[in-house]
This record gives C-alpha cells, structure tokens and sequence, in this order.
C-alpha cells in the first residue's frame, strides 16, 4: 500500500512489508521504503523508521526513486491538479 504522514502526501512514500515465518514463530520483517528525495514528509518518516528499526523486529530497505518522474511516465497528477482534491485542497 501507500503511506505518507498525511493524506496529501500518500504516494511520497510506498511501503512493502514481506516477512519471514520460521518454525511457526515471526522471525524479521523485511520493510521495502519507497521514498521520494524531494517531499519534506520523507524526512520525517526515515528519521521515524531509521528509529524504531533499531527496536523492532525489522529489516529496513531503502530504495530512493523519483515520484514526479513515476507520475509523468503513468499518466498520473498530483493532488493538486486533480479537479476533486483541489477543492479540498483550498
């Protein structure tokens, strides 16, 4: 799915987690962090992440990809450009 630290910043940020069943027991997490350089929000959830990996049973994967590029290659707009959100977005 996808996450941001608010619903305006959803797609900054795609989460993927896969985890590793031994024995019947939960072993590790394996999160798969999408994220975007240029969102603010990224910022905030690497910082957040970065933290709670060192506590939690997880295994961080950054992977770094260009949202605007992402966007432009699908056809997709950003929230602002979108008739329904803008108005929200006022």
């Amino acid at each position: 799915g996808s996450y941001g630290i608010d619903g305006l910043h959803a797609n900054d940020m795609v989460l993927h987690a896969t985890t590793d069943i031994g024995r019947g027991l939960l072993t590790r997490a394996r999160i798969d962090l999408f994220f975007d350089c240029i969102s603010p929000y990224t910022h905030i959830s690497l910082n957040l992440w970065s933290r709670y990996s060192k506590v939690w049973p997880v295994t961080l994967k950054l992977h770094p990809f260009f949202l605007g590029g992402v966007m432009k290659a699908t056809g997709n707009k950003p929230p602002g450009f979108l008739a329904a959100r803008g108005a929200f977005l006022a």
